[in-house]
């Protein structure tokens, strides 16, 4: 439609009406932010950067702590100081991030659950609903998109 709208050629009565319909198919979204600010601390600055790089690492933070020549309580305090979340939060923010891309894409729960590092998809789908507040699926508007499409076959409109 936006395409559509851009021809340079549409005449003002066929852009009216087609201005008119985008903005009724157009339907708001709300968006949750999964941000994870990097701490300022070179310990903590070297954790998550190491995290950003393998998401699916399983190192508790008492390890992170001993790997940067800190304590597991120092480091925690690091990553509340620097980023106002808990080591915890952040880790499972960098996680859902790294997730975003193959959830899009399409691909299987299972797989994308396990490849940022959960062991199992009700795991990763409970983070998912506790940071955002829905599921993966319906998140991608996944649940949406096959009813329209079954709504869609019943009147005839798509052969499946």
């Amino acid at each position: 439609m936006i395409g559509y709208l851009g021809d340079p050629d549409l005449g003002s009565g066929s852009r009216s009406r087609g201005e008119a319909l985008l903005l009724d198919l157009l339907r708001p979204v709300t968006a949750t932010a999964l941000e994870t600010p990097l701490p300022a601390d070179p310990r903590a600055r070297r954790v998550a950067l190491e995290l950003l790089d393998d998401p699916a690492c399983a190192l508790a933070v008492d390890a992170w702590g001993r790997r940067v020549g800190t304590s597991r309580r120092t480091l925690a305090r690091l990553f509340l100081a620097d980023t106002g979340m808990t080591f915890g939060r952040w880790r499972t923010l960098v996680r859902l991030q790294a997730a975003l891309p193959a959830l899009a894409a399409g691909e299987p729960l299972q797989r994308v659950s396990h490849s940022v590092g959960y062991e199992t998809v009700s795991a990763f789908v409970a983070a998912f609903r506790r940071e955002t507040g829905t599921t993966p699926g319906a998140y991608f508007g996944v649940g949406r998109q096959k009813a329209a499409v079954a709504a869609q076959a019943r009147q005839g409109l798509v052969h499946r």
